[in-house]
């Protein structure tokens, strides 16, 4: 109710900064912060920001006065919520008070405040861990909006500076001496007007090469933004790691996969100059490199859970963009210590490889360079199959699994140390390895060329897998059919081949004696259950493919 260009409107704007500051100071012991709880305090802020967030959209058209100052009392009052948030009741109060959607609004009109847009992801970050904060982001179309928006605005400052190979790898900012530059890039490419209701100004503000006229003027001053990238991507991954609507809606609708791969590739420039350096392995604990680091997972994870989305994983497997990008990282990240930065690179090859050759393209060109670039990460993924870290080695076999499904890519990659491995991890105590690399037998062994690597082993072929199917037996019929194919596609050799005289003496006669036994089991217990109508379609499985076996073999 005060003009906002009176002394007045000065010494509130200076008392409440004062105030907020010596709550926020409060709040830093979780005491206080219950205490704080029991006077209402989150129910004040929450409609603090509401009123204040609906006097500057009011004024949005004007500069507001002391701009600085009324940021800096947002900022605090983000600051406490967060705190507030970091115990259970307190989470539970801004859950009830439906704190997050106001959030998201602040997202939006104040993008160039980058304090304040990293206090407001913060919040929003522990909020999104919670299913009731993640329903009420999600109630409105808009509140998604304003976070894939933050995305949207550092891609296309990133993009930029990719394209004028000025930036600064090793740090949050960009060095000021280039700061006109990118202003000068920027500004001929940007329209800095801001337009038209929320809804309509977001979808006006999508990523697009081939449009020039995006309603926001990026601060490139305060680009690269590690730990905003880092907060606004761990908020989106919340959203979408179990929520199949969301997927397509962040993905699809609010156009973001472009963003995410801009980015990442922005990543895979700034990791470049650490890794070489060694600087990640040495100075882990730098604040631009941890952010940095952090930055690069939560974006992968997000790759990742995007991907899981049928239509998204096609999109993203059929662009030379991603499989270069992917490529890049893991080449960087292959022989890196950091190893849940690996393993986040493996586990989004992995997503993305399941849709590779599904869908291939009508440009022969953009499928030729997608067959090298995977060539290049296949081999980068043999070589984890060393990996001390079983996870790595899990998700580098399923991975694997993805790729060997290209005769191409099985004859070019390092065949006969990926054979020699994969035998190896056979031996395995992780059962979901073991299951993952018969898989990977299975995909080598169907083709010719991949049959005949096997069976030219040092190590006879078939003594690992008989071996392997006695334990097993019908433990875990998953893996005995698996086995029961891979020998299957062994055995199947063609007259015409030259050398089906000297695999055929490979075979073990223990084999067809192993089969025929396990395959009489399996038949009694299909005979006896039946009566009572249980599903047995493991076991009818495992009978169809040992009866192939013994056939081929008698």
């Amino acid at each position: 109710e005060i003009s906002n260009q009176s002394n007045d409107y000065n010494i509130l704007l200076d008392g409440l900064i004062y105030v907020s500051s010596i709550i926020r100071y409060l709040t830093t012991n979780e005491t206080n912060i219950k205490r704080l709880i029991t006077i209402n305090l989150v129910n004040i802020y929450t409609n603090s920001l509401s009123t204040l967030l609906s006097y500057y959209s009011s004024n949005r058209d004007h500069k507001v006065s002391n701009h600085k100052q009324f940021t800096n009392l947002l900022t605090l009052i983000t600051i406490t919520l967060r705190n507030i948030s970091l115990i259970t009741i307190g989470l539970k109060e801004l859950e009830n008070h439906s704190t997050a959607p106001i959030l998201c609004h602040l997202l939006l009109y104040f993008r160039s405040d980058c304090d304040l847009q990293l206090s407001i992801l913060r919040v929003l970050g522990k909020l999104s861990l919670s299913e009731q904060c993640r329903s009420q982001i999600k109630s409105k179309s808009i509140y998604i909006k304003c976070i894939v928006q933050v995305l949207i605005d550092e891609a296309m400052a990133s993009q930029l500076l990719i394209d004028n190979k000025i930036i600064s790898p090793s740090n949050n900012y960009i060095d000021s001496q280039l700061d006109s530059k990118i202003d000068r890039e920027i500004n001929s490419k940007l329209d800095s007007k801001i337009v038209g209701e929320i809804d309509s100004q977001i979808d006006s503000l999508i990523v697009s090469k081939a449009d020039s006229k995006v309603s926001k003027q990026v601060d490139s001053n305060k680009w690269q933004k590690w730990p905003i990238i880092n907060r606004a991507t761990f908020a989106l991954v919340n959203l979408t790691t179990s929520n199949v609507s969301n997927r397509k809606l962040i993905g699809l609708q609010y156009k973001c996969l472009k963003p995410v791969v801009v980015l990442l590739e922005a990543c895979n420039h700034s990791l470049d100059q650490l890794f070489t350096n060694n600087l990640v392995d040495s100075n882990i604990e730098s604040s631009d490199n941890k952010e940095l680091i952090d930055a690069t997972i939560k974006l992968l994870r997000l790759l990742a859970n995007l991907s899981i989305d049928s239509e998204i994983g096609q999109i993203f497997a059929s662009k030379s963009e991603t499989i270069q990008m992917l490529s890049g990282l893991l080449s960087k990240c292959a022989n890196s210590k950091y190893e849940e930065l690996l393993l986040n690179v493996i586990a989004s090859c992995t997503n993305i490889t399941y849709y590779l050759f599904n869908n291939k393209s009508k440009d022969k060109t953009v499928d030729s360079y997608i067959d090298n670039q995977m060539i290049e990460i296949s081999s980068h993924l043999v070589d984890c199959l060393y990996h001390d870290n079983d996870e790595i080695v899990l998700e580098s076999v399923r991975a694997l699994g993805n790729i060997t499904r290209n005769e191409l890519i099985v004859l070019t990659i390092q065949s006969q140390q990926l054979c020699d491995q994969l035998i190896t991890l056979l031996g395995h105590i992780d059962s979901d390895i073991v299951i993952a690399v018969t898989g990977v037998l299975v995909n080598i062994s169907c083709e010719t060329t991949g049959r005949n690597m096997l069976l030219d082993l040092t190590i006879n072929v078939f003594d690992p897998l008989i071996d392997l199917l006695i334990q097993v037996k019908f433990e875990c019929l998953e893996l005995s059919i698996l086995i029961c194919q891979t020998i299957y596609n062994l055995v199947n050799i063609p007259s015409s081949d030259p050398n089906k005289q000297r695999y055929s003496s490979m075979i073990p006669t223990i084999l067809i004696d192993t089969l025929v036994c396990l395959s009489d089991y399996a038949m009694k217990v299909v005979n006896k259950q039946a009566d009572i109508n249980e599903n047995m379609s493991s076991y009818n499985e495992f009978i169809r493919v040992t009866q192939l076996v013994i056939q081929l073999l008698q």
